[in-house]
């Protein structure tokens, strides 16, 4: 899954780059091209508004003052609008090289540590790891290999340009960073954070945001034509310790802005709402049969995601989606707040099990008996929906224990296909 700490920290990382192996930029550019890759095709950037709106407002060519560095954009000579590139522009065998191609090919891995099942051929050209995610621990001998348990992955990239820039002599005040560069690095450690006021917020993070603002402090730089002031919102609760004074105001409305952005699927179709966020695997079963699962996050809740499509859509979208990804199971996870029969505003998840026409009937109780039984999802019939607008072979819960996010979730039900022996049918 691609989000704006994946967009932002692969421009970060390439930034860092770009500042070795010598104190010169634009000599270490020379023949050089370093090429951020975004993991998405470039028509689903519309599905991220958040991050849409960071790339154009701060990192797209049309910036007047944007350069990633001071002299060069790290992609110079391409046309591109924005710092980087999207998966389906680059004209790849789906990871198929030839022998010596990694001779002049280096690849670094943000935001995960572990490549993906169709790029298995380019471990080869891996040399470097930056991430926050459970170390799978490969890729043990590269170049760069940091891996910590941070809020934000940028949060980890900007604590290595700041090291890499004392180095150099280049301090706070150096121009070589742009206060639009600063501000696209402040967009994914505050979402990640909640603004520094969640519990994944790490000492790391306060460090990075601490820095950005500094340099952000002494700049001329003006967010006032962006934001109407009634949206900012009352920042005493955020951690102390980021600064003894407020966040700066403009600041403060700039994650408003983003956070809200993200929220927004308001003209999403059905298809949109499971594509915007969705990862898929190939688990292995108890006999090592390959099963295709997918699973998507949609930040509404079941019961107004059915109101507002209603069921026939919603049900054709889905069973559309699963053979398109030609999957076995599909799991989307609905959350948000809704009131309850009170008019009490709280939050609240749900899990949608759809099985696949290759999984057998058998299997389909197991797997779903065993996800019954799992403490870390507690989960109960979902009641709010007629038995007349279910479809076939799909299991409707609500999820109690709402600590556990798709990045819980994943581990959870990989272990359950590992351990139920597939019948598998011989088609989807």
């Amino acid at each position: 899954m691609l989000d704006m700490d994946s967009i932002i920290s692969s421009i970060a990382l390439g930034f860092y780059l770009s500042l070795f192996p010598s104190t010169k930029q634009n000599e270490n550019l020379k023949n050089k091209l370093i090429l951020p890759v975004f993991n998405i095709n470039q028509q689903e950037i519309k599905l991220r508004k958040d991050c849409k709106y960071v790339l154009e407002r701060f990192l797209s060519s049309s910036v007047p003052s944007n350069q990633v560095c001071n002299s060069e954009n790290i992609i110079q000579g391409l046309d591109t609008q924005y710092p980087g590139i999207f998966i389906d522009e680059l004209n790849s065998a789906e990871g198929k090289v030839e022998a010596g191609v990694c001779d002049n090919l280096d690849i670094y891995l943000v935001d995960h540590n572990q490549l993906s099942a169709k790029n298995e051929g380019l471990r080869g050209c891996v040399r470097g790891v930056v991430d926050h995610h459970l170390d799978e621990k490969a890729f043990l001998e590269s170049k760069i290999r940091v891996i910590e348990n941070v809020g934000s992955c940028t949060s980890a990239i900007v604590l290595m340009i700041k090291e890499r820039l004392e180095e150099i002599g280049c301090n706070g005040s150096c121009e070589v960073l742009s206060s639009e560069f600063l501000m696209s690095l402040l967009a994914p450690i505050m979402l990640d954070t909640s603004n520094l006021a969640n519990s994944k917020v790490t000492q790391m993070d306060i460090e990075a945001t601490k820095w950005i603002q500094s340099i952000l402090s002494s700049s001329t730089f003006s967010l006032d034509t962006d934001f109407e002031k009634g949206i900012v919102r009352d920042n005493s609760q955020i951690i102390s310790t980021v600064d003894k004074s407020r966040i700066p105001s403009e600041i403060d409305a700039f994650y408003s802005k983003i956070k809200e952005l993200k929220k927004d699927v308001s003209d999403f179709s059905s298809i949109d709402l499971m594509n915007k966020d969705y990862k898929q695997i190939v688990a292995y079963d108890e006999k090592n049969h390959t099963i295709n699962l997918g699973i998507s996050s949609v930040p509404l809740r079941l019961k107004k995601w059915i109101k507002k499509r209603g069921p026939v859509e919603l049900n054709d979208a889905i069973s559309a989606f699963l053979k398109q990804k030609n999957l076995n199971i599909y799991i989307v996870m609905t959350m948000g707040n809704a009131k309850d029969d009170e008019g009490i505003k709280s939050f609240g998840r749900e899990l949608t099990v759809y099985f696949g026409n290759s999984v057998s009937p058998t299997d389909e109780t197991s797997f779903t008996k065993s996800l019954l039984s799992n403490q870390y999802l507690d989960l109960v019939d979902f009641k709010s929906i007629k038995s007349q607008d279910k479809m076939d072979r799909t299991y409707y819960f609500q999820q109690l224990y709402t600590n556990s996010s798709r990045k819980q979730v994943f581990p959870i039900v990989n272990d359950v296909v590992s351990r139920i022996s597939f019948t598998l049918l011989s088609s989807l």
